[in-house]
C-alpha cells in the first residue's frame, strides 16, 4: 500500500497496447514514452475506420500483430509475405501475422524500411 499512497509510478519496461481503439493505444504510448518494448495489435474495424491512427500506432510499436485477413486487407496485399513487409514499412521493427490454426509468421526488419526483411518460418 505504501507504493500506492506515495503517488509514484515506475515507467513500465513493456507496454502492451492490444484490444483498444488506436486513439487509446496512442494515449498509452504517450504516457509511457520510455517503454523498452511496445507491442500492439489491431482489428479489421480500426484498419477500415481509422487507418491514419493505426499507421501512427504501428510506427510507435516495436512489435505489431494482426491476423492474416486483417494484415492482407490493411496492406491491400494478396500474400502474407507482402502483408508482413507492409507492416514493417509502417515502422514496426517486427511484425507477426497470425494464421488461424497454423503457427504465426514473423518478420524482422529495420524500422527505417524493409530492405533487409527476413522471414522466419513458423515455430511449432
Amino acid at each position: 500500500m505504501e507504493y500506492a499512497r506515495s503517488g509514484a509510478f515506475e515507467e513500465p519496461s513493456v507496454l502492451v497496447c492490444c484490444c483498444m481503439v488506436p486513439a487509446q493505444q496512442l494515449k498509452c504510448m504517450e504516457q509511457c514514452p520510455d517503454a523498452a518494448l511496445v507491442l500492439s495489435d489491431s482489428m479489421d474495424k480500426w484498419l477500415r475506420r481509422q487507418p491514419e491512427l493505426l499507421d501512427a500506432v504501428i510506427s510507435r510499436s516495436h512489435i505489431t500483430m494482426m491476423n492474416e485477413d486483417e494484415a492482407k486487407e490493411y496492406a491491400q496485399a494478396s500474400t502474407v509475405l507482402e502483408a508482413g513487409e507492409f507492416l514493417l514499412s509502417k515502422g514496426a521493427a517486427y511484425a507477426v501475422v497470425k494464421q488461424g490454426n497454423t503457427a504465426p509468421r514473423f518478420w524482422a526488419g529495420m524500422s527505417a524500411g524493409i530492405s533487409g526483411c527476413s522471414v522466419v518460418p513458423p515455430i511449432l
